[in-house]
Formats: C-alpha cells, sequence, structure tokens
C-alpha cells in the first residue's frame, strides 16, 4: 500500500497534457518532445506500461500543457484521505514529498492555500499516530481502545490485510490473504 502511494507521487513527473487531432481523437499524457513538424507524447496504457506516440503537428488541432503546478496539485489532493494503518514514517515521507515539497517549489501558486490545509491533515494524523492511534478503515482508535478491545481491534486488522491482499485480484493474493487468516 505504501509502495503504491510512494509511485504515485513520483511527482516531478507528473503531467497531464492533452493533444487534441483534427480528426477529433484525443491523447492525454506527458509531451516529452515538440518541433514545428512532430510532437511526442508518453500515453499511459496500465499504470505501469506507457506508449510514446509521434505525431505529426499539421494532423494536431490543439495542443493544451497543463501547468506543472496544477498536475502536482491533483496528485497532492489524491493523498487524503490516507490509507488506514499507515505509521508515522508514511505519514512523514507523505508530508515531505508533498505538500512540503510543493510549497517549496511552489510557493506562488494559486493551489497554495488547499495544499497548507492537506499539509495541516497529514500533520494532524502525524500527531495522532505519535501518539499511539491507529487508523482503520476511516475511523481511528486510541491506545486505551487498542488495550480494551483488543481482539477485536486484532480480528478488524486481520481483516483489513486479507482485504487489501485479495485487491489484487491473482492467485498468488488469495494464498497471501489466506496466510493472514
Amino acid at each position: 500500500l505504501f509502495l503504491t502511494l510512494l509511485l504515485l507521487l513520483g511527482l516531478s513527473t507528473v503531467h497531464a497534457d492533452i493533444i487534441k487531432m483534427k480528426d477529433g481523437s484525443k491523447f492525454e499524457g506527458k509531451i516529452t518532445l515538440q518541433t514545428p513538424d512532430l510532437i511526442k507524447i508518453e500515453v499511459p496504457i496500465t499504470e505501469k506500461i506507457k506508449e510514446t506516440k509521434t505525431l505529426a503537428m499539421a494532423d494536431v488541432s490543439e495542443v493544451i500543457k497543463t501547468a506543472p503546478d496544477d498536475a502536482l496539485f491533483a496528485e497532492i489532493q489524491k493523498m487524503v484521505p490516507t490509507p488506514s494503518m499507515m505509521n508515522a514514517e508514511q505519514l512523514k515521507s507523505l508530508l515531505t514529498t508533498g505538500p512540503e515539497a510543493f510549497l517549496s517549489q511552489y510557493s506562488g501558486s494559486k493551489h497554495k492555500e488547499k495544499v497548507e490545509d492537506i499539509k495541516k491533515t497529514l500533520e494532524a494524523e502525524l500527531d495522532k499516530v505519535e501518539r499511539g492511534n491507529l487508523k482503520l478503515e476511516d475511523k481511528w482508535y486510541s491506545p486505551q481502545d487498542r488495550v480494551n478491545f483488543e481482539t477485536l481491534i486484532e480480528s478488524k486488522i486481520t481483516l483489513f490485510r486479507m482485504k487489501s491482499a485479495l485487491k489484487g485480484g491473482r492467485y498468488f493474493n488469495n494464498i497471501a490473504a489466506m496466510r493472514n487468516y
């Protein structure tokens, strides 16, 4: 789960440029090269697979480039609400690679106020986690709850881990889910 978040946060390379063609089709991705004669755009096929398309400028009707701070802001918005069971190190990493990096790089951005709000939310969650609280499926459990309802909370954690393992939809994910059981 944390690795997925880190992949989402390859923040400096995130773009959502759009090329509209004269025939009505469009390509969305990252423009990697633009000359007077041609334009290249990296289009995501899947989460990990990308294809580079080379298009003749004569066939292009419009090129819409997304500002880097807009693309980065879109990724930062995905950080909240945070996933279940994040530890303090993971939250600190989110803070530094997300809002703090954004604010230092784009201090004059129109998104500054919203990013500061997201930063405050992440800092509040970090404070809770550092005090021993646990977030599980959008509900917070205090250290006292974890003592008083230990069996219940541990069973919820096990169920959460099983569900998370099953999300991959592959045979090995089913085995991982059963190992959690």
